[in-house]
């Protein structure tokens, strides 16, 4: 029981951190084509 805990907690930051690093990156490219568009 106490390995499944560990097991669920670390892929649980695994799937966290993945989708926040995603995350992250979505915004700079929006940001940067956002950029791109204003000054074209």
């Amino acid at each position: 029981m106490v390995v499944y805990a560990r097991y669920s907690t670390f892929i649980g930051r695994i799937l966290s951190a993945t989708a926040f690093s995603g995350r992250e990156q979505t915004n700079f490219h929006l940001k940067k084509l956002g950029k791109d568009d204003g000054n074209g």
